[in-house]
């Protein structure tokens, strides 16, 4: 009945219409927030968005791929064993 008054505009007592208007304040946001929901939930939304990528190779490399490579040579390296070679 406080409600209908306040629509009315009749009602007189200051803290019940300020009760009153926060409650349709209320009811309003309640409201725009079912929308909003709703509105989400009608979205679509591709089923692998969210799925993790592809799982890394973590096996040891094949004996094929482990074959001795020579180690590269640095002009230091060469200086060193020629000055070893040399004694």
């Amino acid at each position: 009945m406080a409600m209908n008054l306040y629509q009315q505009g009749s009602l007189t007592d200051s803290q019940l219409s300020r009760l009153c208007a926060s409650i349709f304040e209320l009811d309003h946001d309640l409201r725009s927030r079912e929308t909003q929901l709703q509105e989400a939930k009608n979205e679509t939304y591709p089923a692998d968005q969210f799925a993790p990528g592809p799982t890394m190779n973590y096996a040891p490399p094949t004996s094929s791929s482990t074959q001795a490579r020579p180690m590269p040579t640095t002009p230091a390296m060469v200086n060193h064993s020629r000055a070893q070679s040399s004694l």
